[in-house]
């Protein structure tokens, strides 16, 4: 079975850290959550993650994951900072203006 690298990112870009295999529901039309084992950007996993709703917003990548049609997530926050790891965030504006016009 091959492993679903899904990479959590800062606003800037850097490698905050990533979910293998994570579960992931449309729980809105276009938004999602997110729920797995998060591991840090240098591959360890944090019993919790520290996290403030006031800051920066993370970003996703889901490219390769079969059941999701949305390949970048943004505006995503942590629902639960504890193992396993709980984010939602909403797919690119851009991405749901295009699926609204199609």
């Amino acid at each position: 079975m091959n492993e679903l690298k899904v990479l959590v990112l800062t606003p800037a870009g850097e490698t905050a850290g990533y979910f293998i295999n994570p579960k992931v529901e449309m729980i809105l039309p276009h938004h999602y959550k997110l729920t797995g084992t998060f591991y840090d950007h240098d591959g360890g996993m944090p019993h919790r993650i520290e996290f403030n709703p006031e800051v920066l917003p993370y970003h996703l990548d889901l490219a390769g994951l079969a059941n999701c049609q949305h390949e970048k997530l943004e505006s995503v926050y942590v629902q639960r900072s504890r193992q396993p790891v709980e984010m939602v965030g909403k797919c690119r504006t851009q991405d749901a203006v295009l699926n609204f016009l199609n």
